[in-house]
């Protein structure tokens, strides 16, 4: 959990601070009388979509109800639709497909993430967020405060060294941004800096459904065990 924990901070941090992969090889077919679909440049994202991008993150490793910087509502719908156990994948890839605002200050988000495992398993999955950036209240904004400091702490004692190393690597380099002492420690002028005119994210919908390319790239035949015992050599 400590490592969650630390590795969602450490996610957050970045990407409100630099922008993100688009997701090569990937294309939407053209449909009849619509243009040829063209992904949305992730740098052009703004501090809002990136949150939004670590929001689904955090919802797929379960852990939205915890992650101050969502507000969910009785109306909020949340479904994640896919069991992957995304504590044993990473995320390297991905690809934007919707990022677009309505006249009444709703922000809708798509986006076609790819994840593998240490055994080389690939998972695809398209994830859907429709929301509003709001001011935080008081309570909330004492919660992002307290989330940070719990991450920081959580760097401090982790026992990986590459882990350390990027949590205190992201604090300088958003330290020197805003003009503060770039020692990597994430104290209370940090803390103040990060959550200053922050906004959070008022959460309608979120969706997550695996992704089922038309040509997969393995295909998997089960045979009766007594078939491949006696001839395994077939070609089938």
């Amino acid at each position: 959990m400590i490592r969650i924990h630390l590795c969602i901070v450490l996610s957050l941090m970045t990407v409100l601070m630099f922008g993100c992969q688009a997701l090569t090889g990937v294309t939407k077919p053209a449909q009849e009388e619509e243009p040829p679909f063209v992904p949305i440049d992730p740098q052009s994202l703004d501090e809002h979509a990136r949150l939004a991008l670590t929001a689904i993150d955090v919802a797929v490793l379960g852990q939205l109800d915890a992650f101050p910087y969502v507000r969910l509502g009785p109306d909020s719908r949340i479904q994640i639709n896919n069991g992957t156990d995304y504590a044993q994948f990473q995320k390297d890839n991905w690809l934007i497909l919707e990022d677009k605002m309505e006249s009444d200050g709703l922000r809708i988000l798509s986006v076609l993430d790819r994840a593998v495992d240490t055994a080389g398993r690939i998972d695809l999955s398209y994830n859907h967020i429709v929301y509003t950036p709001v001011v935080p209240n008081s309570e909330e904004n004492a919660a992002i405060a307290g989330y940070i400091a719990k991450g920081y702490q959580s760097a401090k004692v982790s026992k990986n060294d590459t882990e350390r190393a990027a949590f205190k690597k992201s604090a300088v380099e958003f330290q020197k941004s805003r003009g503060l002492t770039p020692d990597g420690i994430v104290g209370k002028k940090t803390i103040a800096a990060m959550t200053e005119d922050m906004r959070i994210l008022d959460v309608e919908r979120l969706t997550t459904d695996i992704f089922y390319p038309e040509q997969p790239r393995h295909e998997i035949y089960i045979l009766p065990w007594d078939i491949a015992d006696t001839d395994p050599d077939h070609p089938f």
